[in-house]
C-alpha cells in the first residue's frame, strides 16, 4: 500500500493527546507499520564545516546497488525522510553539487530509523589558469523575514559580530555598540535562535556567523513591545577539544576611550560542550550638555540657559558560562548564565543662569558614585518527538538579579551645601516559556506557546519604594506552506499588572493578532504582506510618581496611570534577486493610539515642570528601500525611508497648547566593503536621520559614520584600524526642540572628540580537534539596564 508523510504527521498529531498516548505509541504505529513499511531519515551535512547540506540526493538502491527504490532531496535543515521502505539491507548513494558522492550501507529493521548527521566532503575543482570564484546570493525574501547572506568580503572586513551587524541595510550601531533596526533599539538580538543581551556579539569571531535573519515585523510568538527581531545563524562547526578566540582594541588617543575587549573558549568531549567567554565595555570621553529656555508670558519675560561639562567613565565586565548536554537525538539540555559588575559615572561641573525679574546664577560640581552587579542564570530543554517533522516542544526558565548603590551629589560651588540622591536598587526577574510546534501535514504546521514574566524592585535606601509587574501571555501561529505561497496566521494575547507602592496598573487581556503572507510567481521575486498589532508599555522611570529635580529650574515626575501605547503596523514589500544582488521596496503605515511623551509646561513661577502622559496620536506612512549589491570584491548595502509623519494630540496635550503638526523624514544608511588583495580590506558605514516630530517636540541627532581598515597577517591572526565620526570635533547624539505660545526650549548633548578618533583591532583564533554541532536554543535574555548618559 502506497503512503504518504500526512499519515506519519497525524500520528505526531494524536501523540498529543495524553489520554490515549499509550495505544496510539504502542498499538497503532506497530499496525500501521506492519502494512506501510517503515522510513530511513538522516541530516546531510559539508565534513569540513559541518553546514547543513540543501537540497542533496538520496537515493535508496539495493545490495547490489543496481536499481533506485526510492529516494528523496534533503530540505533547507539538511533533512532527508524516505518513506515506504520494508525491512531488509540497502545501500544509501548521496550526492550534492559542489559534494564528492557519498555511499552509506544501511541495516533497517522493524522500526523508523534516524541515521543521525552523515558528513560528505567538498570537492575541489582545478582549472589550469583560470580562477573560479563563486559567490552567495545576498539575501532571500520570506513570509515574515529577510534573510541576510554574510560572504567571505564582509567577515574579512570584519572582527566581531557587531561589525557584521554594520554592513546590513536598516541595521544601526552607534558608537556604544547600541544596535537598532529602522530606527528602533527596542529589538529582540537572537544568536542562533537564543536571546542574548546586544553586547554578545562584541565577542563573537565574525567568520562564525553564516547569516543574519531581520524580521522588521515580529510575529506572534515574540514580546508585545518589540519592534524588531535580529537573527544571527552561526556555521554549524564546533570543536571537540579546544577552540576560542582574543579580541583587542587599543585607542591611539586618550581623550576618547572606546573599549570591547572580548575571549570565548569552548571545550568539546563525549556528548558534552562547555564554554565559557567576556565581553568588557571601556569609555571614557567628555560630552557637554546644554539647553536654551524662553517663556514668553511673563511681563519682564524669563531666559534661562544651562551648561554641564562632564566626563563620562563607564565600565563594564561580563563574565559568560554555559553547558550543553546531548542527552540522545531526541534530548537536549542547556545551561547558561553571566556575571556583571559594571559602573556609569558622570563627573564635572554644571551652571543654570536665569534672567528676568532678577538675575540668577547657579554652579555646581556633580559627582557620581556608581557601582552595579547583576547576575543571570537559565535551564532549557528540548524534546524532539519527530526530527524529520520538526515535531518539538520547549521548556525553559530563568532567573535574573540586580543589586546596585547609586549616588549622586551636588556641591554648591559659592556656598558649599551639598544636595545628594542616593539609592539601592534591588530587582529580581523571573521568566518561565513553553514553546510547542505540532506539523498537522506537510504543508501545515501549528506553533503554540505559553510565557510568564514575574519582576519586583526595591530601593533598599528607601525602605517604603516597591514596583511589581506580572505579564503572562500565550500565542498561536498557523502556517501553511505550498510551493509558490507562505502564510501565517498568529494570535497573542497578554495580560499585564504593575503595582507601585499602592498604585495598582492593570491592561486586562489584550488581543494582538499578526499575518504575513508571501507570494513568489518565480524563483527571483516575491511579494509579502504583513499585518501587525502590537504594543509599546510603559517603563518603570516613567511610571515612577516621585519628583525629581533636574536642576533648579527643572522639576520632573513620572505617571503610575499609564496606559500602553497601541500599534497597528502594514506593509507591503516587493522584493528581487538577479545574479547575486537583491533588491527591496516596501510601502508601510503605521498607526499608533495612546502615545506615551514627556510634557514639557512652565509653572506660575517660570519653572518648568516635565510630567509623562498618554499625549495623543501618530500616523506615519512612507516607502522603504533597501538593497544587497556585490561588483567583484566589493559589495554595497543602501538603506533608505521617506515617510510622513502626522501628530494629533488628544485633550491633556491640547490643554498645553499643543497642537497637530505635519512632517515628512527621512532616513539613510549605506554600508560599503571592498578587498584588495593580499590580506586588506576596508569598510565604510554612513547613518543619518532628518529630525522626527513627535506629540510635542522634535527630537534630532548628528550624522554617524565608520572608517575601518583590515590586514589578515595569517590565517588566524588579524589587525586594523577603526575611526568613527571623524573630522567631526563635536558629535550631537541627542537633541530635543520645543515651542508654542508660552515657551520655547532647545537642548543639545555632544559628545566631545578629537579631529581624528582612531582605535586599533586586533583579533586572533585558534581551534584543535575535529568539529561538531551546538545545541540550537533560544535563551531568553535580561532587560537591558536604563543608563544615564551618552
Amino acid at each position: 500500500m502506497k503512503t504518504n508523510r500526512s499519515d506519519h504527521f497525524s500520528r505526531s498529531k494524536n501523540g498529543f493527546l495524553l489520554s490515549i498516548l499509550v495505544l496510539i505509541v504502542v498499538l497503532c504505529p506497530t499496525l500501521a507499520r506492519s502494512q506501510q513499511g517503515y522510513s530511513i531519515s538522516g541530516e546531510i551535512i559539508c565534513t569540513e564545516s559541518g553546514e547543513a547540506i540543501a537540497f542533496a540526493n538520496v537515493a535508496l538502491t539495493d545490495t547490489a546497488q543496481i536499481g533506485i527504490l526510492g529516494g528523496a532531496a534533503s530540505n533547507e535543515a539538511g533533512i532527508f525522510n524516505i518513506v515506504n521502505v520494508e525491512p531488509g539491507t540497502y545501500h544509501l548513494q548521496i550526492s550534492a553539487l559542489g559534494f564528492e558522492s557519498h555511499k552509506k550501507k544501511v541495516e533497517l529493521g522493524a522500526g523508523n530509523i534516524f541515521l543521525g548527521s552523515i558528513g560528505i566532503s567538498g570537492k575541489n575543482l582545478e582549472l589550469k589558469d583560470v580562477e573560479v570564484v563563486a559567490e552567495r546570493i545576498k539575501a532571500k525574501q520570506a513570509a515574515d523575514n529577510t534573510t541576510f547572506f554574510i560572504n567571505l568580503k564582509m567577515q574579512e572586513s570584519s572582527n566581531t559580530g557587531t561589525d557584521i551587524l554594520r554592513l546590513l541595510p536598516g541595521v544601526g550601531v552607534d558608537l556604544q555598540q547600541n544596535i537598532s533596526l529602522e530606527g528602533s533599539q527596542n529589538i529582540i538580538l537572537l544568536v542562533d535562535g537564543k536571546e542574548r543581551d546586544q553586547s554578545f556579539l562584541s565577542q563573537m569571531p565574525a567568520s562564525k556567523i553564516d547569516k543574519v535573519e531581520i524580521i522588521s515585523s515580529p510575529p506572534a510568538k515574540y514580546d508585545a513591545g518589540v519592534t524588531g527581531v535580529i537573527n544571527v545563524l552561526l556555521k554549524k562547526e564546533k570543536n571537540t577539544g579546544l577552540d576560542g578566540h582574543v579580541y583587542l582594541e587599543i585607542p591611539v588617543s586618550a581623550s576618547e576611550v572606546f573599549l570591547t575587549p572580548a575571549y570565548n573558549l569552548n571545550y568539546g568531549f563525549g556528548k558534552i560542550n562547555m564554554y565559557t567567554s567576556y565581553n568588557g565595555d571601556i569609555r571614557r570621553f567628555d560630552i557637554t550638555e546644554t539647553y536654551q529656555r524662553k517663556v514668553f508670558n511673563q511681563h519682564d519675560g524669563i531666559e534661562i540657559k544651562s551648561t554641564q561639562s562632564l566626563r563620562q567613565d563607564t565600565w563594564s565586565h561580563r563574565f559568560h558560562y554555559g553547558l550543553d548536554w546531548y542527552i540522545n537525538d531526541r534530548n537536549q539540555l542547556n545551561l547558561y548564565g553571566f556575571w556583571n559588575p559594571f559602573s556609569q559615572e558622570l563627573d564635572g561641573t554644571t551652571e543654570v543662569t536665569g534672567t528676568g525679574s532678577e538675575s540668577i546664577i547657579w554652579q555646581a560640581v556633580k559627582d557620581d558614585e556608581d557601582i552595579n552587579r547583576s547576575w543571570f542564570n537559565s535551564l532549557w530543554y528540548k524534546h524532539l518527538f519527530d526530527k524529520t517533522t520538526g515535531h518539538e516542544i520547549t521548556l525553559e526558565t530563568s532567573w535574573y538579579s540586580l543589586n546596585a548603590e547609586n549616588s549622586t551629589t551636588w556641591t554648591d560651588s559659592e556656598t558649599g551645601l551639598i544636595s545628594e540622591n542616593k539609592m539601592q536598587p534591588d530587582n529580581r526577574a523571573i521568566h518561565a516559556k513553553l514553546d510547542y510546534v505540532l506539523p498537522l501535514s506537510e504543508s501545515l504546521i501549528l506553533s503554540s506557546g505559553f510565557q510568564a514574566r514575574l519582576r519586583n524592585m526595591r530601593d533598599k535606601n528607601l525602605g517604603t519604594f516597591r514596583y511589581d509587574e506580572n505579564n503572562y501571555s500565550g500565542y498561536g501561529i498557523l502556517s501553511y506552506k505550498h510551493e509558490k505561497l507562505e502564510t501565517n496566521l498568529g494570535l497573542r494575547m497578554e495580560h499585564v499588572s504593575r503595582k507601585l507602592v499602592s498604585r495598582k496598573n492593570t491592561t486586562g487581556w489584550l488581543w494582538l493578532p499578526e499575518v504575513s503572507a508571501k507570494y513568489s510567481p518565480g524563483t527571483t521575486h516575491s511579494l509579502a504582506f504583513n499585518y501587525r498589532r502590537s504594543l509599546s508599555y510603559p517603563g518603570f522611570y516613567q511610571l515612577n510618581p516621585s519628583p525629581s529635580m533636574e536642576d533648579i529650574f527643572t522639576l520632573s515626575t513620572g505617571n503610575p496611570g499609564l496606559q500602553p501605547e497601541k500599534i497597528n503596523h502594514i506593509h507591503l514589500e516587493y522584493s528581487r534577486r538577479f545574479k547575486n544582488h537583491f533588491l527591496s521596496t516596501k510601502l508601510f503605515c503605521q498607526h499608533v493610539s495612546d502615545v506615551i511623551g514627556k510634557m514639557m509646561s512652565v509653572n506660575e513661577k517660570g519653572n518648568f515642570e516635565n510630567t509623562i502622559n498618554n499625549l495623543g496620536e501618530i500616523y506615519q506612512a512612507g516607502m522603504q528601500f533597501s538593497g544587497a549589491l556585490g561588483f567583484g570584491k566589493a559589495g554595497i548595502n543602501p538603506y533608505v525611508k521617506v515617510f510622513d509623519t502626522w501628530s494629533v494630540p488628544n485633550r491633556f496635550a491640547k490643554q498645553h497648547q499643543v497642537e497637530s503638526r505635519h512632517q515628512l523624514a527621512i532616513e539613510t544608511g549605506l554600508s560599503a566593503y571592498a578587498s584588495f588583495g593580499k590580506g586588506f580590506t576596508a569598510s565604510a558605514t554612513v547613518q543619518y536621520s532628518s529630525p522626527v516630530n513627535d506629540i510635542q517636540g522634535t527630537s534630532f541627532s548628528g550624522a554617524l559614520y565608520f572608517l575601518s581598515l583590515e590586514k589578515s597577517i595569517t590565517k588566524n591572526l588579524k589587525a586594523g584600524i577603526v575611526s568613527g565620526v571623524p573630522l567631526v570635533k563635536n558629535f550631537t547624539y541627542q537633541g530635543y526642540e520645543v515651542y508654542n505660545s508660552n515657551f520655547s526650549h532647545y537642548s543639545k548633548a555632544e559628545l566631545n572628540m578629537s579631529a581624528v578618533p582612531l582605535w586599533i583591532k586586533i583579533n586572533y583564533q585558534f581551534a584543535t580537534g575535529q568539529k561538531r554541532q551546538k545545541i540550537d536554543r533560544a535563551k531568553s535574555a535580561p532587560e537591558r539596564e536604563i543608563r544615564k548618559g551618552f
